[in-house]
C-alpha cells in the first residue's frame, strides 16, 4: 500500500501578507509578481470585474464550533485508504441498515463540532458515499422514509441529485449547453436544495450543506442565492473554512469573479481566524487560484513558483495537488509524486489527488504503485468512467510488465501484483490472458493452464485464449478429443470464424477424421482463409 504521510518540506517562506499581482505589459503580455506594477491603483480604487458581489461582509459573532488543538482525521478514517470508510457506509445502506448509517454519521457530525479540522471527514464522506445511481436513489428514499426527523439521509440525496445535475448539464462551457441540458440541469438543481433545505432545518450547522447550496447556486447561475447561502453559512458556523473556500472557488476568475474580490474575502475569513488559524492564511487560497489559471494557461513553471509562495503561506492541500500536475506536464514525475504525497498528507481524501499521482507513477514504469493509487481513487468514486477505463488499462499493464520480465521478475513480487490485479479487477478475460503468458513464461505451466481456463469461462468468445489453450494442450498431451471439445461451443455462437475453422480442420486431421476436416477447410476458404487450402490437397 501507497504510504501517504510523509514530512513536508517547505522550501519558500514568504509573509503571511504576501499577494501576487497580475498585469499586462507594454509588449502585450502577462505578467505576475508580488510587487504591484508602477501604475498600478490603490485598493480603494480598485473595482472587482464581478459587479454582482457584494461589496461588504458582516463579521458574524456565533460560532457553530469549539476550536481544539486536535489534528488528527476522523476515527472512523483509515490512514492508509480512507476508502475503506465509503465502502463500509455503502454497505451499511445496501443492507438496509439504517439505524447504524444514522448512528455513523451522528458520530462524525459530533466530531466536527468538536474539532473543526474535522470537517474535510464530513465533506469527504457526503461528497463520495452516495453514488449517483437509481439505486443508491431509491435506497436513500427508503432511508428518509426511515428516518425522517435526521438530517443525514437529505444530504446524502442532496448529493446524489448534485451529482446528477452536473451529468445533465456536461462538462462544457454554460454558453454551449442545450437547451435539454439546462432543463435537466435545473431540475435536479431543485430537487437537491429542497432537500437541503430539509437538513438545514434539522441542524443548522452543517458546513457541507452550505458547500452544496453555494456550488449548485453558481452552477445554475444563482449569484445573489449564492452569496446569501454564504453569508448564512458563515454567520451559523463562522470557523469554517470549507465553506470559504467553496465560496471563493466559485467566485474566481474562472466563474466569473476576480481577484481583487478573492481578496475580499479572505479579508473577511481573516477576521475569525481566532476561530480557526486556517481562516487567517486564505491568502494561500486566492493564490491557488492565481496558479490554477496559470495552469490552464499552460504556464507551468510559473503556476508552481505560484503554488510554492501559496504553500508557504498555509499547508494548503489543492497546492501540493496541483503543484504535482504541473510538475507532471512538465515531465518531472519523481517531484510530481512528491507534491501528491505532501497533499495526500493534509487531505487524503481527495480521489483526483490518487488519480493524478497514478499518472505520474505509471509514466515512472511503477505499475503497481500506479495501479495502488488508482484502484484508491476507484473505490472513491467508483461510478466515474474515466477511473474505471483507467483502472482497467493500469491492471493490465501492470500484468504486462510481468509478462515481458517474466525471467527476471521475482516471484513474491509477481504474485503480489497478481493478487492484487485480481482484486481490482476480477473476472477479466484479457488479465487471465497476459498471466497466463506470464506464467507460461517462468515455466509454471500449471498456473498457465489454470489462467487460460478462466480466462476462456470470463468470455467464451474469446478466440485467442481458445487457440491458447488449443496449443498447450497440443503441446502437453495431444488430447485432440478435449480440443474439440473446447471449439464446439466457439463455432456454436460464431459459425463463419475463419481462423476457428482452419483450427478445427487440424484437430480433425489429427484425429484421422478426414471427412471432419475436409468439410471444415471447405468453410474456412470460402470465407478467405487461405491457409486452409493445405488440408483440401
Amino acid at each position: 500500500m501507497i504510504r501517504m504521510f510523509v514530512a513536508l518540506c517547505l522550501v519558500v517562506a514568504l509573509p503571511a501578507t504576501a499577494q501576487i499581482y497580475k498585469w499586462v505589459d507594454d509588449s502585450g503580455r502577462m505578467q505576475f509578481s508580488d510587487k504591484p506594477p508602477p501604475e498600478a491603483k490603490s485598493r480603494s480604487e480598485t473595482t472587482p470585474t464581478a459587479q454582482s458581489k457584494p461589496k461588504s461582509l458582516q463579521v458574524a459573532t456565533h460560532s457553530g464550533y469549539q476550536s481544539s488543538t486536535r489534528s488528527s482525521v476522523g476515527a472512523s478514517m483509515s490512514d492508509t485508504d480512507p476508502s475503506s470508510t465509503l465502502v463500509a457506509l455503502r454497505s451499511l445502506l445496501e443492507r438496509q441498515q439504517f439505524d447504524e448509517l444514522n448512528l455513523q454519521l451522528q458520530r462524525v457530525s459530533d466530531n466536527v463540532k468538536q474539532d473543526v479540522t474535522q470537517e474535510p471527514v464530513e465533506a469527504f464522506i457526503y461528497t463520495n458515499f452516495p453514488i449517483a445511481s437509481q439505486r443508491h436513489l431509491a435506497l436513500t428514499n427508503e432511508w428518509i422514509s426511515h428516518s425522517p426527523q435526521v438530517y443525514f439521509p437529505y444530504l446524502v440525496r442532496a448529493h446524489i441529485y448534485y451529482a446528477m445535475a452536473w451529468n445533465a448539464r456536461g462538462g462544457g462551457y454554460a454558453s454551449d449547453m442545450s437547451e435539454q441540458a439546462r432543463t435537466g440541469m435545473h431540475k435536479y438543481v431543485d430537487l437537491l436544495k429542497a432537500d437541503v433545505k430539509k437538513a438545514l432545518l434539522l441542524d443548522g450547522y452543517v458546513a457541507p450543506a452550505y458547500m452544496l447550496l453555494i456550488t449548485s447556486n453558481s452552477m445554475a447561475a444563482n449569484d445573489d442565492e449564492m452569496h446569501r447561502y454564504y453569508k448564512l453559512g458563515t454567520t451559523r458556523i463562522p470557523a469554517s473554512y470549507l465553506i470559504h473556500s467553496a465560496y471563493m472557488f466559485m467566485n474566481s476568475p474562472r466563474w466569473g469573479g476576480s481577484y481583487e474580490y478573492l481578496e475580499e474575502v479572505s479579508t473577511y475569513a481573516n477576521e475569525k481566524a481566532h476561530l480557526n488559524p486556517r481562516l487567517g492564511q486564505m491568502s494561500a487560497d486566492v493564490l491557488l487560484q492565481v496558479g490554477l489559471d496559470l495552469n490552464t494557461a499552460k504556464e507551468y513553471e510559473k503556476a508552481i513558483d505560484v503554488f510554492d509562495q501559496a504553500i508557504a503561506i498555509a499547508p494548503c492541500a489543492r497546492c501540493f495537488k496541483y503543484k504535482g500536475d504541473s510538475l507532471r506536464k512538465l515531465e518531472r514525475y519523481d517531484e510530481s509524486i512528491n507534491a501528491y504525497h505532501s497533499a495526500l498528507a493534509l487531505n487524503p481524501y481527495k480521489a483526483e489527488t490518487y488519480y493524478s499521482m497514478a499518472w505520474a507513477y505509471r509514466n515512472l514504469d511503477k505499475y503497481r504503485e500506479a495501479l495502488e493509487a488508482m484502484n484508491i481513487a476507484l473505490n472513491i468514486s467508483p461510478a466515474k468512467k474515466s477511473y474505471l477505463e483507467k483502472t482497467s488499462k493500469f491492471t493490465i499493464s501492470l500484468a504486462k510488465y510481468n509478462a515481458r520480465n517474466a525471467t527476471t521478475v521475482n516471484r513474491i513480487s509477481a504474485d503480489d501484483d497478481y493478487a492484487l490485479t485480481q482484486k481490482v479487477s476480477p473476472r477479466n478475460s484479457e488479465l487471465a490472458y497476459i498471466w497466463f503468458l506470464y506464467f507460461k513464461a517462468a515455466g509454471d505451466l500449471s498456473s498457465g493452464f489454470t489462467e487460460l481456463e478462466k480466462a476462456i469461462a470470463y468470455n467464451p468468445d474469446c478466440f485467442k485464449c481458445i487457440k491458447a489453450l488449443d496449443n498447450e494442450i497440443a503441446r502437453y498431451n495431444q488430447d485432440w478429443p478435449r480440443i474439440l471439445e473446447l471449439w464446439k461451443p466457439f463455432l456454436a455462437r460464431n459459425p463463419n470464424h475463419a481462423e476457428a475453422l482452419l483450427e478445427v480442420a487440424g484437430t480433425s486431421y489429427h484425429m484421422k477424421d478426414y471427412a471432419a476436416m475436409r468439410s471444415y477447410a471447405e468453410r474456412a476458404v470460402a470465407l478467405g482463409n487461405e491457409d486452409a487450402l493445405q488440408f483440401l490437397k
